[in-house]
């Protein structure tokens, strides 16, 4: 054996353990397509303290609101939600996705709420051997005309909100006509 085959060996092992092998990868979609699911249990079950423990310390999550951060943000939102009595919420993951370095993963599918329904994204991270939501959010979808067609609600859109401008006197770089910011 040359010293060529040699150092092709040591590289070829270096960079295939950097790599999370496909099976790897697979295990970690499932287990990720489980944690989405048992967490749609909970919302169902109505149960605040097994929602939150889907969540990373770290997680943000919101959605049509303002983002809450951490865990004792997530469960006064999760709290709240859950405490109206017509709350209903219910989603299904059609994809995942993991990273080849098998640490971070997303899960996306549609929710549906009584009548309104939408897209959903949640990202979650490999944390001491569990996965948990990083980044939780959902969105209505819709257009004002498939909401009158179908009956669902419509997409929120944020009023136009007149921004003022300030100009800046004799600014040679502006690249606009008489400056108008």
């Amino acid at each position: 054996m040359n010293i060529v085959s040699i150092v092709l060996a040591v590289v070829t092992v270096a960079m295939a353990s950097g790599q999370t092998p496909a099976k790897s990868v697979a295990t970690a979609e499932a287990l990720i397509r489980q944690s989405d699911a048992a967490m749609a249990n909970a919302v169902e079950a109505k149960s605040v303290d097994q929602l939150v423990a889907f969540y990373d310390a770290e997680a943000v999550a919101g959605s049509g609101m303002p983002p809450v951060q951490g865990l004792t943000g997530i469960r006064a939102m999760w709290t709240k939600f859950l405490g109206q009595p017509c709350f209903s919420l219910t989603w299904k993951a059609d994809k995942v996705m993991v990273i080849s370095s098998g640490e971070l993963g997303y899960s996306t599918g549609s929710w549906r709420d009584g009548k309104k329904t939408g897209p959903y994204l949640i990202v979650w991270r490999k944390k001491d051997g569990q996965w948990k939501a990083l980044f939780d959010s959902a969105w209505n979808s819709h257009s004002p005309e498939e909401a009158a067609r179908t009956g669902l609600a419509p997409l929120h859109t944020a009023p136009e909100v007149e921004v003022p401008r300030t100009p800046i006197p004799d600014d040679p770089d502006c690249p606009y006509p008489d400056c108008p910011f």
